[in-house]
């Protein structure tokens, strides 16, 4: 409640800029998903919001632009880059058999079971895309696997770690 307090006495004096520290911090679910409501509608409005947390999940959910500090040094993430090692993953109602048969000159395809994964570029997304339509395969799931913000972060950290602290 006193996180909604703050934000509520905040928005009084219309703010060109706010800045928020942890602002998840101690609220149950249903208090985060009405705190991202909140910071998302201030956003819309045109104030710059400068969330400082450590909870990265919440921040690819809220931000438009992340940075990460580290050893007084400012790092800009893009967090919509797509990140080295991202694939598609597709389960399908097909048999291995049939799908192995659709994909032999695809570089990077891989067939098991009734799954189909490949790199996340554009060209190859939309040739698998095209080939499964055009046979009438259903596609049952669709998702990504790879790399999140957490891991970018991480990855920016563990370079720039210098073992001097």
């Amino acid at each position: 409640m006193l996180q909604r307090v703050g934000i509520a006495q905040a928005l009084l004096q219309h703010p060109q800029v706010m800045i928020l520290d942890e602002p998840m911090a101690g609220l149950d679910p249903l208090g985060q998903k009405l705190m991202r409501e909140i910071i998302a509608g201030i956003g819309q409005e045109g104030t710059t919001i400068l969330i400082s947390s450590h909870n990265l999940h919440e921040i690819g959910r809220l931000a438009t632009h992340v940075g990460v500090l580290h050893q007084g040094a400012l790092t800009v993430l893009d967090k919509n880059a797509p990140p080295g090692g991202e694939e598609v993953v597709l389960e399908v109602l097909a048999s291995q058999e049939e799908l192995g048969a659709l994909f032999p000159e695809l570089a990077g395809v891989k067939v098991a079971a009734q799954t189909v994964r490949f790199p996340l570029t554009p060209e190859l997304y939309l040739e698998v895309m095209e080939t499964l339509l055009q046979r009438r395969i259903v596609i049952r799931q669709l998702y990504t696997s790879g790399v999140d913000l957490e891991s970018r972060a991480l990855d920016y950290l563990e370079e720039g770690d210098t073992g001097d602290e």
